[in-house]
């Protein structure tokens, strides 16, 4: 059956055009900005918006749908973009970037109605880009949750070319240059920066460069080089892979060509998403910074800032959000359950139980915000770390095992010294 489905998505990506007519009237060599001692970008990723118009908090399917997902507070979608508009206007970048999966499951409405908030950012003077994600168009999983009870119907989901239509302002116009074959581009922000923008999802196969895109981007980079121009790479999959637990299906398949190119024209630093995690990966001499979910736990967003001597600094911040329910409680209730439902069928008594839920909740909220290196070795002593790990088939000990062995560091902060 799922087959079926990933077939009947591809058709609809097929049919809605996924080889595209570069207009040269969109096109622009101009730089976006003028020239500055330093250029701040504020990135968030994973909005998975979803508009009022399409949900209601008295529908059962969708609060259980959401309450035993993975953490997305999609029931609050409109108050947590709402608020990070009003941050990123008061905030004043130069530049915001979405990087992929803007809506729920890619409702039109959606799309529309997150395009008019943009608008808001737009007319304040801060140049906006977004790239779609795997969430964004073509989805047979967009429905409307708008009744009360238990009803729920399709909704309208988002061919490709209504997604460049809808944000020609957002980075489908005035691009430096747009690939054929995806809904990649490249953006001119100033004489010494440019923004590449690589994507997985508006092409024949889903999560693949072709080589085609990979010509693309080759040619980009020379022209960058050329212009002597730091490269900045956005893509919503992972360019880097970050952890061996979570990487079929969210690292780019073919990453290692993509990388070969990063290396060969000095690219070192790119933004990804997809993962929901705030977690940053290194690969030859390349940085992969994946931002955590705009919808999940603190709602972080990260700011770039890129200096006149090349160098650049990173670091999240968490929204300031105003809502009923707690976003730490929330996602910290799914973990437990999830916790709990991975021990059914386990004899260990009430006590032993309850703190190996405890130590579940705990690891995988310090894991979402990025600062689980803080408390690894604490972890790893403990003896439900033991209990977890020695568990036979057992998924989420596995999970557990994945997260306190991988290489851990500060995920929140980047600090890249000046190009040589």
């Amino acid at each position: 059956m799922k087959m079926i489905k990933r077939w009947l998505v591809l058709m609809l990506i097929l049919l809605s055009g996924c080889t595209q007519t570069v207009r040269e009237d969109l096109v622009s060599t101009n730089p976006i900005l003028s020239d500055a001692d330093e250029v701040r970008i504020m990135i968030a990723s994973d909005l998975h918006y979803l508009t009022p118009q399409l949900y209601s908090q008295d529908n059962e399917t969708f609060m259980k749908m959401i309450r035993y997902s993975d953490g997305k507070m999609v029931h609050y979608a409109e108050e947590i973009v709402d608020s990070f508009i009003n941050e990123v206007i008061e905030t004043n970048p130069e530049v915001l970037i979405l990087s992929g999966d803007l809506t729920f499951n890619g409702e039109r409405l959606s799309h529309e109605a997150l395009a008019q908030k943009l608008k808001r950012v737009k007319d304040a003077g801060i140049s906006v880009f977004v790239i779609p994600g795997n969430h964004d168009f073509s989805q047979y999983a967009a429905f409307d949750y708008h009744d009360e009870g238990t009803a729920y119907q399709r909704a309208d989901n988002t061919s490709i070319n209504e997604f460049l239509n809808l944000y020609k302002d957002y980075g489908y116009s005035n691009y430096a240059s747009m690939d054929q074959t995806s809904l990649s581009y490249r953006v001119i922000l100033n004489d010494s920066v440019q923004l590449l923008f690589i994507d997985v999802n508006g092409n024949e196969k889903e999560n693949v460069i072709s080589d085609k895109t990979l010509t693309w981007i080759e040619t980009q980079l020379i022209e960058a080089q050329q212009a002597n121009s730091q490269v900045i790479v956005i893509s919503h999959q992972n360019m880097v892979m970050h952890t061996q637990r979570f990487s079929n299906g969210f690292t780019i398949e073919n990453n290692e060509s993509l990388l070969n190119l990063f290396e060969t024209y000095g690219v070192r630093l790119g933004f990804s998403g997809h993962l929901h995690i705030q977690d940053i990966a290194t690969q030859s001499g390349f940085y992969d910074v994946a931002s955590s979910s705009l919808s999940v736990l603190d709602h972080r967003y990260g700011i770039l800032t890129i200096h006149k001597d090349t160098s650049l600094d990173y670091q999240t911040i968490p929204l300031t959000l105003d809502i009923p329910e707690d976003s730490t409680d929330f996602f910290n209730t799914i973990s437990y359950w999830k916790g709990y439902e991975a021990l059914e069928g386990y004899d260990f008594d009430k006590e032993t139980k309850d703190a190996m839920l405890e130590f579940v909740v705990s690891v995988n909220e310090h894991y979402f915000r990025g600062d689980l290196y803080a408390f690894s070795d604490l972890f790893k002593a403990s003896e439900s770390y033991t209990r977890w790990t020695q568990l036979k088939y057992n998924a989420f000990g596995t999970y557990i095992e994945s997260m306190l062995n991988q290489e851990l560091q500060d995920e929140n902060t980047l600090i890249l010294a000046p190009i040589r």
